[in-house]
């Protein structure tokens, strides 16, 4: 059996096999036999569709040559759509559209994908389109490299995307490709280019392509952002005015500069943002200690310019509300409203640690799962209930403030915050969180002064700490827990 081979396109090929061509798509090989493969590769058909019109495309077989298997069928002349040549803006509208023509005749014989090879999905010169077979496509997706996944199909797929929505996803990219020469997302792997999908505002084309018409540019945009519905037939729509009006339009030089001037500012802004949350998902334990210190330092500032330039909210409060608010404001995690309660440094502890739970906690929701602040009071008050989803309870409860003398208090109180037991300290990184809080008796004595417009703290001297009990257990959350939870909820009791 005399056997040939011309590569068309990615793992497509001219076959020629005793003189007779057919269109062949290089598999990977299974430890199976190849009259298995080619019953198993009929379990699906592909389609050849030309205009509205669409048939079936069967494949014929299997052949092993030069220790490589390919399947076969009728040939077509054929190139592959993602690199195919696009001579004029007009060819390119024109290419697309009967593209989009050929998914909504496929729509109409209930076709579903999960997920094109866009180097396997080849264009005949009728401007036919031929949808190879989805077990073959998807054999060669599961025995591709991660490099030549990344190239030949995770650039034109969103990782949460299916059916006819990703399809829509996949004409934005290809859309994107021929229209500006680059790529809407890039990442040099499959997690970082899927991470960049997932979070990264994609720079408009006309940005790239500065006489690209406005509405072309915010239409590929909201094809390729996942949050907007988009279907075939918005792309239909798109595509015939397009065809009518013309995908660019005449701009001045002043124009041009502006827009590439923007498009730098654009990409910079967008890498700059992708960057951060990524950093912030992966480091937010280490960033909560680095950002303690940061915004303790500018905490410190911040009161000095806000001495010198803004009242304090203490001005006209009498002693005993001075001290009231300074410790609801732990509760609340407010530093500043701490702040505005001392001089001379009275409460630096305190303070301190407020500011450090504040950078935990808000870490911590958006990037580690925390869903909520509970104050302790409301805790307490609600019976000591456990949840069901991650929280962060803390603060002052049960306050009481007895004066002593004049611009001399006593505070008494419980605190709560946070606790970690050996168990907890143990658990799996994947499985369950248990979630426990310590409390303690408080008795402070704090000392006044009278500055004129306001009284302020001087000095707080701790008289008691003592434990209430064991930590206590507050429920369990699955770790990691995805940002931005709702509202944490009591279990059932």
């Amino acid at each position: 059996m005399a056997v040939t081979t011309e590569i068309i396109g990615n793992q497509v090929y001219r076959l020629t096999i005793d003189g007779k061509d057919y269109l062949g798509i290089q598999v990977p090989a299974y430890p199976r036999s190849i009259a298995g493969q080619t019953q198993d590769s009929r379990k699906e058909r592909g389609w050849l569709v030309v205009g509205s019109r669409a048939e079936p495309w069967e494949v014929g077989g299997r052949i092993e040559h030069e220790g490589k298997i390919y399947a076969y069928g009728p040939y077509h002349e054929v190139h592959s759509l993602s690199n195919m040549p696009i001579p004029d803006p007009k060819a390119a509208v024109a290419r697309i559209a009967s593209f989009v023509l050929a998914l909504a005749a496929l729509k109409q014989r209930d076709f579903t994908s999960t997920g094109l090879l866009p180097d396997a999905l080849v264009v005949d010169p009728d401007a036919g389109f031929l949808f190879l077979p989805q077990a073959i496509i998807e054999s060669i997706h599961e025995a591709q490299t991660e490099p030549e996944r990344l190239e030949s199909f995770d650039r034109f797929h969103h990782p949460d995307l299916k059916n006819e929505r990703d399809l829509c996803f996949s004409i934005g990219v290809v859309l994107y490709r021929i229209l500006t020469g680059s790529d809407p997302f890039v990442g040099d792997t499959s997690e970082e280019l899927h991470e960049r999908m997932r979070k990264q505002k994609v720079v408009p084309p006309r940005l790239h392509k500065p006489e690209l018409r406005a509405e072309v540019s915010q239409t590929i945009v909201r094809a390729l952002d996942p949050s907007e519905s988009f279907d075939i037939s918005d792309w239909q729509s798109s595509l015939d005015a397009w065809s009518r009006e013309g995908l660019f339009e005449e701009i001045s030089t002043k124009e041009r500069g502006s827009v590439e001037r923007e498009e730098r500012r654009a990409k910079r802004s967008s890498d700059v943002r992708f960057n951060r949350r990524v950093f912030l998902r992966r480091n937010w334990r280490k960033l909560a200690i680095v950002g303690a210190v940061v915004i303790l330092i500018g905490a410190v500032g911040g009161t000095m310019l806000k001495s010198a330039f803004k009242p304090r909210i203490t001005v006209g409060m009498s002693p005993e509300q001075v001290v009231s608010l300074f410790y609801s404001s732990m509760t609340k995690l407010d530093n500043q409203a701490m702040q505005d309660c001392v001089i001379d440094g009275a409460g630096k502890s305190q303070i301190n640690e407020t500011t450090n739970l504040f950078v935990i906690s808000r870490v911590q929701k958006g990037y580690g799962g925390m869903s909520a602040n509970i104050s302790a009071q409301q805790w307490l008050d609600q019976g000591k209930p456990k949840f069901t989803h991650a929280v962060f309870i803390f603060g002052v409860a049960n306050l009481k403030i007895t004066k002593e003398a004049q611009g001399v208090y006593t505070a008494s109180y419980e605190k709560w915050q946070p606790a970690q037991t050996a168990s907890s300290a143990q658990s799996s990184d994947s499985g369950p969180k248990p979630l426990w809080v310590q409390g303690f008796n408080m008795v402070d004595t704090v000392h006044l002064k009278n500055e004129g417009k306001f009284w302020a703290i001087d000095k707080i001297a701790n008289v008691q700490n003592n434990p209430i009990s064991p930590p206590v257990l507050v429920g369990e959350a699955s770790a990691p827990s995805r940002p931005g939870a709702g509202n944490a909820t009591p279990s059932a009791q």
